[in-house]
């Protein structure tokens, strides 16, 4: 272990107490300390079930991972509990599983999913004139 000598620590202190920060008296902190959200039973997600709820373990626990079947009946929780979720069934895997797609949106988004689809797929495909990709677009 290396020694440094008393000479080199002294003025080493000294200069960290000079640049310390003093407080005033009767001085308030410029920042209130950060509040963490309340989670109440009237917030609108309150009814969301937590992933924890449907798998039977918290999310990134060790030496634990959520099956398939989990993670779909998860995804099907958060349909049932929300009007920003809809889930559907796209097909099967090479494994015979079920192949799902959620979409997460606004409730208006949702609502209007299928117009949503329409554009993006027609301007995806650019088959239609400018004026109307604009429109649209817009």
């Amino acid at each position: 272990m290396t020694r440094v000598p008393h000479r080199l620590t002294a003025p080493a202190l000294a200069l960290g107490l000079l640049l310390a920060p003093i407080p005033i008296a009767g001085q308030q902190p410029t920042a209130p300390p950060l509040a963490l959200p309340a989670w109440e039973n009237e917030h609108p997600f309150a009814d969301v079930p937590h992933p924890r709820d449907v798998f039977g373990f918290e999310p990134g626990a060790d030496y634990r991972l959520a099956t398939h079947d989990r993670m779909l009946a998860y995804f099907r929780a958060l349909d049932e509990a929300s009007d920003r979720v809809k889930v559907e069934e796209i097909g099967t895997s090479v494994l015979g599983r079920t192949l799902i797609v959620a979409y997460i949106s606004s409730a208006e988004n949702i609502a209007r999913l299928e117009e949503i689809r329409s554009t993006s797929e027609a301007l995806a495909r650019g088959r239609i004139g400018e004026a109307e990709a604009r429109a649209r677009a817009a």
